[in-house]
């Protein structure tokens, strides 16, 4: 909520890259009707995309997780999965280079390939 109230700009942008294989993994277009039915009011402020990637040959690994935004990144190594509550993960800053590095392989797509993708504009 603080991100939504103190943006600077009217509408934020979300989007959501995730490991896609069309046979073992949910549709992009799945996904957002599942967060259009579970959390309607994101909607009102948001745009949200989802697009699947997979790696490109001689690559990054699809492994960690992060949280890139404009002004810097976080690091789960595993993830925020409620699968198990006796597991644990932590969650660490992005020093400047690894945040220019992650920035470049993943939003800009220099290391992943997108496979499929949707977005609550269209």
């Amino acid at each position: 909520d603080a991100a939504l109230s103190n943006k600077p700009h009217t509408t934020l942008f979300v989007e959501f890259l995730y490991n896609y294989d069309a046979e073992r993994t949910v549709a992009p277009f799945v996904l957002l009707k599942k967060l259009r039915q579970e959390r309607p009011d994101i909607f009102e402020r948001c745009e949200v995309q989802f697009r699947g990637i997979r790696e490109k040959s001689h690559s990054e690994k699809l492994h960690n997780r992060y949280v890139l935004t404009d002004i810097g990144g976080l690091f789960f190594g595993v993830g925020l999965d409620e699968e198990d509550e006796n597991h644990l993960d932590d969650v660490s800053l992005l020093n400047r280079d690894l945040y220019q590095l992650r920035w470049k392989q993943y939003v800009t797509g220099e290391a992943f390939q997108t496979v499929d993708v949707v977005s609550s504009a269209h």
